[in-house]
């Protein structure tokens, strides 16, 4: 990806915003994003009549939600899975996928270790966006663009998330595109394991929070001082 001018980041903070979810009104907004995304858009959960998807993590899932400054639907959502403090080892949603011990082989910190979940953003939406000609990015036809600067407030929102909950590494299923956008903005994962077959094929893999910020601190440096206004 092309070195970002700082202009460029400074006209998309003035054009996207990335907020946590703090009451039941921003967290049904979560929940039928998801359901947009997962059950609409994808197939891979049920549609609903109430238009509403959730499972049993989200009672300790802190979320966060992706907006365009001119459009009155969130584009993006995502959440953070924490660890149960009842018993932390196997209590995250990547053990439903992978070896139960798949974690502790790497000694990855049980309780300190959350999972980037239901990242998720919406095709049908940011189409709307961008045939409103109103989302304002510089160089309006790349939409390519425009999605990497969605992933990335939305991995800045999950870097907030992570630090106001003790949470030191983070563990996750991605796409391999989702994988290859963010290490292209700096963002580098480890890989934890072989892919698998979880909707389609995927790659279990993990970073510390420390890392993370660190690598873009040192290699992208306007993506940093873009990163930090965002969080």
């Amino acid at each position: 990806m092309a070195h970002l001018s700082a202009a460029f980041c400074e006209e998309y903070l003035k054009t996207f915003h990335v907020r946590l979810v703090e009451d039941d009104i921003m967290r049904r907004e979560a929940h039928r994003l998801r359901h947009q995304v997962y059950a609409v858009e994808n197939g891979f959960e049920p549609c609903n009549a109430e238009e509403i998807e959730r499972d049993a993590y989200d009672d300790r899932a802190p979320h966060a939600l992706l907006f365009h400054r001119a459009f009155d639907e969130p584009l993006g959502t995502v959440r953070l899975v924490l660890p149960d403090r009842r018993r932390a080892a196997g209590s995250l949603p990547i053990h439903d996928v992978c070896p139960p011990a798949v974690l502790s082989e790497i000694e990855l910190p049980v309780e300190r270790t959350g999972e980037i979940s239901r990242f998720a953003l919406s095709k049908a939406r940011f189409h709307r966006l961008l045939m409103s000609g109103k989302h304002g990015v510089p160089g309006q036809d790349d939409s390519r663009r425009v999605l990497s600067f969605a992933c990335l407030g939305l991995i800045t929102a999950v870097r907030q998330i992570a630090r106001g909950n003790g949470i030191t590494h983070v563990a996750a299923i991605m796409k391999p595109a989702l994988l290859r956008r963010l290490e292209a903005l700096g963002l580098s994962f480890d890989r934890l394991h072989q892919p698998v077959d979880h909707h389609g094929l995927r790659i279990p893999c993990f970073t510390r929070i420390e890392r993370l910020e660190a690598h873009v601190q040192r290699q992208r440096p306007d993506l940093w001082a873009f990163s930090e206004g965002m969080a």
